[in-house]
């Protein structure tokens, strides 16, 4: 969580030289965010999906495994006794403090975890036009489906909901996404969102869809975890019409 944190924070111009590799600010957080999905358990599904007994790990929200983390803290006057038990207690516990931790004590990730939740608990709003959130969600989008913007055809205006906007040019698409890590993933819902709904209207083919998923996917890879729960929760939702691709109806 401390490196989410921090990594999530920095721009992507802060690079390292790791065994003559070059490594960025964004992939040390999306290494770090993916192990935290898997301590979490992420993949698991919800338990209203689930008609079996609770599953292990179902508990496993981040609030979770900090409380973990504290009460093994708590307990250790009562390990003093067995040194195994406190060598294993110093490898499992943070180096950098003895002291209890909490989620709030991690502000960028409850801001993501809280839209997190709020994306599978409803319809996705919110998003208002001119602000910075927008104008990211834009320039992913432009990034996203660059291909059929060099067409000619405005796809931003008609996805994103701003009749005003042509949608920012090549050098405001890179500006933009020279961010940090948190602050795409705070728009990468709202692109989902747009980007469906340009589907469902006709003005992106599913194939296209696809393939500007992936793209986002390979810029950022922590996005993976938002587009699995979006795009999850709007499933249940079955608001969406089914889309034909190879053959097949998704």
């Amino acid at each position: 969580m401390p490196i989410c944190e921090a990594f999530g924070s920095c721009a992507p111009n802060v690079k390292w030289i790791v065994m003559s590799e070059e490594i960025s600010s964004h992939a040390v957080f999306s290494n770090a965010f993916t192990l935290l999905l898997k301590l979490w358990r992420f993949d698991q599904p919800p338990l209203e999906h689930r008609m079996d007994a609770v599953p292990v790990g179902a508990h496993l929200t981040p609030e979770y495994l900090l409380l973990v983390r504290n009460s093994q803290l708590t307990s250790s006057d009562d390990l003093q006794k067995d040194q195994s038990k406190i060598k294993r207690l110093t490898r499992l516990s943070s180096p950098l403090s003895g002291e209890p931790i909490f989620l709030d004590s991690f502000p960028k990730l409850t801001l993501w975890y809280r839209q997190h939740q709020a994306c599978i608990a409803s319809p996705l709003s919110g998003l208002v036009p001119g602000t910075p959130v927008h104008q990211i969600v834009e320039a992913l989008l432009n990034f996203m489906f660059r291909k059929i913007n060099r067409t000619g055809q405005s796809l931003t205006p008609a996805i994103s909901g701003s009749s005003s906007s042509s949608g920012p040019g090549n050098e405001d698409v890179s500006l933009h996404l020279k961010l940090p890590a948190w602050d795409i993933l705070e728009a990468v819902p709202f692109v989902l969102d747009a980007a469906l709904t340009g589907c469902a209207h006709g003005r992106l083919s599913p194939r296209e869809l696809a393939t500007g998923l992936k793209d986002l996917a390979d810029f950022l890879p922590a996005s993976l975890a938002t587009i699995v729960s979006y795009f999850s929760a709007e499933v249940t939702r079955g608001i969406w019409m089914l889309a034909s691709m190879n053959g097949t109806d998704w």
